[in-house]
């Protein structure tokens, strides 16, 4: 006789899997929010360095613009909705 697993093995196993899933996507979604902030302050050192090299070109600062916003490839952020610690932590970095 052939023998296979058991309906209740098999749930089991299912039930592990999920419990395991649930302990690792909140740290998984973290990682995904820390990189997108990792290029929202390089991107913003990059405005940085092309303001000052503009300023010593020209003598003068770029026209400011209102809506600042942050591109990625999925979609737009508007600046002004990162975390305000985040704001904090990116304004002091320069």
């Amino acid at each position: 006789m052939k023998k296979s697993f058991t309906l209740i093995e098999l749930i089991v196993v299912i039930a592990i899997i999920a419990v395991l899933a649930a302990i690792i996507a909140p740290h998984a979604l973290r990682a995904i929010e820390k990189a997108q902030t990792t290029r929202i302050v390089g991107d913003l050192k990059s405005v940085k360095s092309a303001s000052m090299g503009f300023n010593a070109d020209t003598g003068g600062w770029p026209v400011l613009i209102n809506n600042i916003t942050y591109t990625s490839i999925d979609n737009t952020y508007p600046l002004l909705k990162v975390p305000a610690y985040e704001k904090r932590r990116i304004c002091h970095s320069f």
